[in-house]
């Protein structure tokens, strides 16, 4: 089943979060290994309505705990489709 494998995912962020809380933001990079999934696709993601992050520049840094809350509350409904 797809979903043990995006739940392990989000156990896998709130140890990280855990572990590093004096760290509040993760770049795309980072925020797609805690994810397991790619680059491009968290690039992708970033872009959605609703998504949390803050721009500075050119760089795109992406706060954690808002980062669990979004993906707990929008991105788990079956209707949303955020890479389309």
């Amino acid at each position: 089943m797809e979903n043990k494998g995006f739940i392990e995912s989000l156990v896998a962020i709130e140890d990280h979060i855990k572990q590093q809380e004096q760290k509040l933001c993760v770049n795309v990079k980072e925020a797609a290994k805690l994810c397991g999934c790619s680059e491009g696709l968290m690039r992708k993601m970033v872009h959605a309505k609703g998504f949390p992050k803050v721009v500075i520049g050119r760089r795109i840094l992406i706060p954690y705990k808002a980062f669990v809350e979004w993906i707990n509350e929008g991105f788990c409904k079956e209707d949303n489709n955020y890479w389309a």
